[in-house]
């Protein structure tokens, strides 16, 4: 099976569950940079190359928390949620995410990204309250945790999952300053982005997908 049937594979097996909001959250992926929806199973399923199927499994779970976080950031943007919406859906979606974590998985090493995630839900929350703009750093922290998990999976050494780790929270900070921040400040990281992937296998296909945001918010 090819990588992208992997994908459509982790998001149809979350669709499946009961009161999944398909139809909001794909109104809600409508307003982010293209391939927002895959781009945790992608980053997840990338050391395994066309063996992924044994790390399907994660890369649900990684989506899954992934789509709580952006429901939960739609409280104040009500782009496809209202407010009631937004916390039910996303606590919902994060409960799903623990609960489809696999017997294998160490629940030490996922819980605390699990508080992770929750404590930058409401950063980027007060943030917006308070006008800031976002530079990208909470989901850069995401992707990081993603593809270090993913590359001790893989077994790949040591070097290979820091450079496939910089790569991803790289794409991360990225992807948070175009759908939060400034798209001026994309030009940098995007610099970092094709050094970066020049030195990870696979890298190739992330800078392709990146390519693919240059217009998204106005980014030129």
């Amino acid at each position: 099976m090819k990588r992208n049937d992997f994908y459509q594979q982790v998001y149809n097996s979350l669709a499946e569950a009961p009161d999944f909001p398909g139809e909001k959250l794909a109104r809600l992926l409508e307003t982010m940079p293209p391939g927002s929806r895959d781009l945790p199973a992608r980053i997840y399923l990338l050391p395994f190359g066309e063996d992924a199927g044994e790390a399907v499994p994660y890369a649900r779970t990684a989506t899954a928390l992934f789509c709580s976080a952006l429901i939960q950031d739609d409280i104040l943007a009500n782009d496809a949620f209202s407010e009631a919406e937004a916390v039910l859906y996303g606590d919902y979606l994060f409960a799903l995410a623990i609960s489809l974590l696999p017997p294998a998985a160490k629940k030490e090493t996922y819980l605390p990204l699990l508080e992770q995630m929750s404590r930058g839900s409401e950063k980027r929350a007060a943030r917006k309250n308070r006008g800031e703009p976002a530079d990208g750093g909470e989901h850069g922290d995401f992707f990081r945790f993603l593809a270090a998990d993913s590359a001790d999976r893989a077994g790949l050494d040591e070097e290979e999952k820091e450079r496939f780790a910089d790569l991803a929270e790289t794409i991360g900070a990225l992807w948070g300053v175009l759908r939060e921040g400034d798209p001026a400040d994309a030009a940098p990281l995007r610099r970092k982005i094709e050094e970066k992937a020049a030195l990870v296998s696979g890298g190739e296909e992330l800078l392709r997908l990146t390519e693919r945001w240059r217009t998204k918010g106005g980014e030129r």
